[in-house]
């Protein structure tokens, strides 16, 4: 049986003797003419198996950006996508080579950190760092708007500047008090920076991107411009052609097609039909031509070929069709 099903497949693309491709612009409903062809055939005569591929039954992980949060924090979708390549996906960074084998070195976050959609979420995202802003300062030398008690710039807390709280964390923080701050329902951590003069900022993946897990289709097929689905049928019965044509009058019967999807009988049915239809010609041909005295078929080299001898001696090699 695996030999078998290894030359059908080579001759026809079809792993069983029978196929059946469902042609449409929706995988879904392709989805749903599959399974209805699949319960409808089984129950015909001399049908061995039926099966239709799950074209929908993969799970995935989508990181969709949000491109208006990440324009607000100064960023492109692709510094967040490499944020994502690199820490969750893995991202290749050298090389090693011991004796004649080489291995990749992949770098990424350990499991622990992107295991669950949490975890992921909280994936820190680096933003340009935040220079900080002198405020005005008057002719007496004091800055405006401040009284003589009030805190300097440079001593008061990061929290306490209106708009610099709002959900970053900065290394300037860790050095006016070595204390971190925690956002409600962020989870951010202070990171210092060497720059002397910058902050390190990060902002959680979470507020960048939608991360959701979702399912889809494992592998999309397409032919003749639209997409396919294929059932598979096995057949306990030589009479290829007798069987189709009772599961092509079962199936118009039992299975509505909606508009813009339609069918093709595949397997070595094609190869009988193809076969059939040059045959027909050939021997309409031959028939009304006075002049054939001898009429013989073999295969030879992978092609099958028809031996004509004519009543003047003259020889014709037909060739019809690759096995």
């Amino acid at each position: 049986m695996p030999i078998k099903a290894r030359i059908d497949m080579l001759s026809t693309g079809i792993r069983t003797p029978i196929g059946i491709k469902v042609f449409g612009p929706d995988l879904k409903v392709i989805v749903e003419i599959n399974n209805q062809l699949e319960r409808t055939l089984r129950g015909l005569l001399h049908t061995r198996s039926v099966y239709a591929e799950r074209e929908v039954g993969g799970f995935f992980l989508d990181v969709t950006p949000n491109r208006e949060a990440i324009a607000r924090y100064g960023l492109t979708v692709r510094q967040v996508l490499d944020v994502v390549e690199s820490t969750i996906g893995g991202m290749d960074v050298s090389t090693t080579y011991e004796g004649r084998e080489r291995y990749l070195i992949n770098v990424r976050y350990p499991r622990e950190l992107r295991d669950n959609i949490e975890a992921i979420r909280d994936v820190l995202v680096p933003i340009a760092p935040l220079s900080p802003r002198p405020l005005p300062v008057s002719p007496g030398g004091t800055p405006s708007g401040m009284s003589g008690s009030s805190p300097t710039p440079a001593a008061m807390p990061m929290g306490a500047a209106g708009g610099m709280s709002g959900g970053i964390a900065t290394a300037g923080d860790a050095e006016m008090g070595g204390a971190t701050m925690a956002g409600a329902g962020m989870g951010r951590s202070v990171r210092p920076n060497p720059g002397k003069g910058q902050l390190a900022s990060f902002v959680p993946l979470g507020q960048l991107a939608r991360v959701e897990t979702v399912m889809g289709p494992p592998m999309i097929k397409s032919e003749m411009g639209s997409l396919t689905g294929w059932i598979y049928v096995d057949i306990d019965t030589s009479d290829v052609g007798g069987y189709v044509s009772a599961a092509k009058k079962l199936v118009a019967h039992e299975v509505k097609l909606p508009p813009g999807y339609f069918l093709k009988w595949t397997g070595q049915y094609e190869l009988l039909e193809r076969v059939r239809a040059r045959m027909a010609w050939l021997l309409s041909l031959i028939h009304i031509s006075p002049r054939v005295k001898l009429v013989r078929g073999f295969t030879m080299f992978g092609m099958s070929f028809v031996y004509v001898i004519l009543q003047d001696g003259t020889d014709l090699y037909l060739s019809l069709i690759h096995i």
